[in-house]
Order: structure tokens, then C-alpha cells, then sequence
């Protein structure tokens, strides 16, 4: 048999696995939102808005394919079949929840995701810690692995438009030469670079010195 075959093989087990526990997954992502709800309201950080979502099946595959190492990997270990994403204003306001969210759950990574394409977010890898694992309501969700995403209004709004210009494959797509998409994606870089992150430092500037003049 060959390494291919067997790649495949355990893949597929692994997403039959998936499959039937899908469902928790999405009960825990719904679980770990109302958490950040709940948190966020209690605090004085502005925010957007709040979303959760399990990992689909497919894109699970997706994910085996482009990274086959995954298949070495139990399911539980794989931190993002779950996941939460919070929308700010403001680069601060991540920065202090992420303080919150340090005291509120079992951190298991914490990490900076900057494309100059188009993304920018805070990852925050959570577990719950023993004093939820020891409620009822929550001890189905022991040692399950939730991704929470954080990022802002400004780069929330450019990740959708780069995605939908970048990965989508919509109807009439496939007319475009390689050269005009590398023109366009370079064209993304540029605007990243040279508006958009300066857009972020001077909003949160603004804002600063909105906040030292009411003082």
C-alpha cells in the first residue's frame, strides 16, 4: 500500500470520526461565544459583534490535504474545529480583552496573524479551565480546543473582500490571465500596507487623543 493510499486512508477516517462529533463541536463553539458575550458586556470594551462556527467537513478535508501532517494529530488537538471571532473598533480593545480572556480560560496558544494581503487578527487557542470542566453544563467540552479570533472592523472588512477576490471561485473567474490576478494582489498588498494600516494607528490615535481632552 502505498504512503498516498494509507494518507488517504486515515483521512477519511478522521472525518468520519469528525462527523459524529460535528455537533459537539458546534455546541461548544455556541458555548465558548456566550462566554465572550458575557465577558465583554461586563467590561467597558466597545465591540462589534460576536460569531461562532464548527469546522465544516469539507473544509476539514481541505485541511488534511494541505497539511498531511494533521493526520498524525487526534482530533482534539486540532484547534480550530471550533471557533469564535469578536470584532472591534479599535487595535486597544483587543489588546485588553486579550488580558481578560487570559484569566477566564486554560490558554493554550496566543499568537499574531498578519497577511500584507489582507488579514490581520489575534488567534487565541482556549481551553476550558477546571473550574468550567467541573460544571455540568460544560464537562462534555473537557479538553476541546476552541480557536477565538480577534480582530477590528477595518480588517474584518478587508479579510471579507480579500477572501472574496483571492479564494472565491465565482462565475467568470476563470477568464482573468495570471498576470491580472497578480496585479490585483499585489494592488492588495499595496493598500494594506500603505492605507490600511496606517488607517488602524491614526483611528486609535484619534481616539487617544479624544479621550485625554475630555479629562
Amino acid at each position: 500500500m502505498g504512503e498516498e493510499q494509507i494518507s488517504n486512508e486515515k483521512t477519511n477516517t478522521l472525518v468520519e470520526n469528525y462527523k459524529t462529533s460535528k455537533d459537539k463541536y458546534a455546541r461548544f463553539a455556541k458555548a465558548i461565544s456566550q462566554l465572550l458575550k458575557q465577558l465583554l458586556e461586563s467590561s467597558s470594551i466597545k465591540f462589534q459583534q460576536v460569531t461562532f462556527r464548527e469546522k465544516e467537513i469539507e473544509k476539514l478535508r481541505e485541511k488534511y490535504k494541505r497539511k498531511p501532517d494533521l493526520i498524525n494529530k487526534r482530533l482534539e488537538d486540532i484547534h480550530d474545529l471550533a471557533g469564535c471571532r469578536v470584532i472591534f473598533y479599535l487595535e486597544e480593545e483587543i489588546v485588553n480583552f486579550v488580558e481578560i480572556i487570559k484569566k477566564e480560560f486554560e490558554i493554550v496558544e496566543i499568537g499574531k496573524k498578519l497577511d500584507p494581503a489582507g488579514y490581520n487578527a489575534t488567534h487565541v487557542i482556549v481551553k476550558l479551565d477546571n473550574r468550567r470542566n467541573n460544571l455540568a453544563e460544560y464537562s462534555q467540552f473537557s479538553n476541546l480546543l476552541c480557536e477565538i479570533q480577534l480582530t477590528t472592523v477595518l480588517f474584518h472588512a478587508w479579510s471579507e473582500i480579500n477572501h472574496d477576490i483571492i479564494y472565491k471561485k465565482e462565475e467568470g473567474a476563470e477568464k482573468f490571465s495570471k498576470g491580472d490576478m497578480e496585479f490585483i494582489e499585489e494592488k492588495l498588498k499595496e493598500i494594506m500596507q500603505n492605507y490600511l494600516l496606517k488607517a488602524s494607528y491614526n483611528l486609535s490615535f484619534v481616539v487617544k487623543q479624544h479621550e485625554r481632552l475630555k479629562e
